[in-house]
């Protein structure tokens, strides 16, 4: 969900939006297939919606009306859906997932750059050849001249850029695992990522040099960047020092409450939900 001008906008089986302070809606539009894979964006008019039919939309904030759409894989054989979008200045940047087989076993990543007034196909970069396991998660992360993506099947991130789309660094993860669910998070010059490989990264944002990684008891799912700290669940809790990686608290593995749900932030509190109850902690 996306708060933005003072409505609330989704997009899952239909796109919609509602009144943020009312809750009434204000226009709903069904796209030709849905949007559960798929992280939105919006600007200051347009909503941006991905679909499990890769295709995005770009409809009007004030009435849903389309803008543009624009299929990114009109070719593919198999399914292909949009992972997630990222707008800045005048480029839409959507990420997507192709199978190049049935089931999906093989699959290749894509980020795609798109005219943010138009939706014409600037460019296009494919993580993968074709004949082992890539995609994209989520949206990339907008970093100055560069895009930060991570690949889950495929166990790494990466960075390009974003106005010629070439691949300027990558960094792989542990061997034997898959990678991160969330893209990085970048505060200053240093990117921050948690990875099913058990750990914890900070990058330097232009060269992609690892800064530190830590290690967690467990393959990581979610984090969040909140002040000086870092929040991890790995089906129990730790939290890092962002500038050192040292860990300041871990949860006792043999616990029988842990997080079951990414963070939110807001101010210098973190929030996330437990099997039991919900729960905030300060980010100092």
């Amino acid at each position: 969900m996306i708060v933005r001008n003072g409505r609330l906008l989704a997009a899952e089986g239909v796109a919609f939006a509602l009144d943020a302070t009312t809750g009434e809606e204000l226009w709903r539009f069904d796209q030709e297939s849905h949007s559960a894979f798929s992280e939105s964006a919006a600007d200051e008019g347009a909503f941006y919606v991905g679909t499990a039919t890769h295709r995005v939309y770009a409809l009007d904030q004030r009435n849903g009306a389309v803008l543009w759409s624009t299929d990114i894989g009109p070719d593919w054989q198999y399914f292909g859906t949009i992972a997630g979008i990222a707008v800045s200045g005048d480029t839409v940047y959507a990420g997507a997932e192709q199978f190049n087989a049935e089931n999906g076993y093989i699959a290749t990543g894509w980020i795609v750059a798109l005219d943010r007034a138009t939706g014409a196909v600037l460019w296009k970069f494919r993580n993968g050849d074709g004949t082992d396991r890539r995609n994209v998660i989520g949206s990339p992360t907008v970093a100055g001249r560069l895009l930060l993506v991570s690949a889950l099947k495929g166990n790494a991130f990466f960075a390009i850029d974003r106005f010629t789309g070439q691949e300027v660094w990558r960094v792989p993860g542990a061997p034997g695992f898959v990678g991160p669910h969330q893209a990085p998070m970048v505060v200053g010059n240093v990117a921050y990522l948690a990875s099913n490989d058990t750990y914890v990264y900070a990058v330097e944002v232009q060269t992609g040099r690892v800064i530190w990684k830590t290690r967690t008891p467990a393959s990581n799912h979610s984090f969040a960047v909140c002040g000086d700290r870092i929040f991890v669940t790995w089906l129990g809790l730790s939290v890092l020092d962002r500038r050192t990686g040292r860990v300041l608290y871990q949860q006792d593995e043999e616990a029988t409450e842990y997080p079951t749900s990414g963070f939110a932030v807001y101010e210098d509190r973190v929030f996330v939900l437990g099997n039991r109850a919900a729960y905030a902690y300060r980010c100092r």
